[in-house]
This record gives C-alpha cells, sequence and structure tokens, in this order.
C-alpha cells in the first residue's frame, strides 16, 4: 500500500528536493572552478562561465525561477567535454610518470 502525502508534505518535500538540487550546483561550481586552477586562461574563462551559470541556477531555482534549469546542466557538459579533449589532445608535462612529454 503506497502512502499520499498530504499536499503541504508533498510542497515540503519539493522544496527540500530544490535545495539538494541547489547543494548539487554548488558543488558543481566549486569542482569546475578548482579544476581549472593551472589551466590556460580561455579555458579558466570557460569554467567560471560554467560556474557562474551553476551558482545562478543554485540560488534562483528553490526562489521559482526556472530559466537555467536545462541549461545549466548543459553549459556544464559541455565545459567536461572541452576539459577532457583539452586533456587529452595536450596532457601537461609531467602528467604520467615517465612520460617525455614536453621534453
Amino acid at each position: 500500500m503506497a502512502l499520499s502525502p498530504s499536499a503541504a508534505t508533498a510542497h515540503s518535500l519539493t522544496f527540500l528536493e530544490d535545495l539538494a538540487d541547489s547543494a548539487l550546483f554548488i558543488s558543481i561550481a566549486l569542482f569546475v572552478s578548482a579544476a581549472t586552477l593551472a589551466e590556460p586562461t580561455w579555458l579558466r574563462i570557460a569554467g567560471y562561465v560554467a560556474a557562474a551559470a551553476s551558482v545562478i541556477r543554485a540560488i534562483a531555482s528553490p526562489l521559482g525561477m526556472t530559466a537555467l534549469d536545462q541549461i545549466a546542466p548543459l553549459i556544464f557538459v559541455a565545459f567536461v567535454l572541452v576539459f577532457s579533449v583539452k586533456l587529452i589532445v595536450r596532457p601537461q608535462p609531467g602528467a604520467w610518470p615517465g612520460s617525455k612529454v614536453g621534453m
């Protein structure tokens, strides 16, 4: 037998889920900012754009603004794609033990 929560309980649980989403997007912003510290300027700027979109989405979503609900995750996925390709194409010297890259 499934429980049927009241409307007030459902609203409270939905708001709690919005807060959990906000915590996720704040952690995404922190990750992106930390991951790009030693990267070229163009990649740091792209990371800061992704981080800013994540923070704005984290703040606006619990307040009822849904404009970035689809855009912020896509910006993050695009950033991860660009960041991954950059790391695969041009690994930093010393990234692999015993590698001769950049020497």
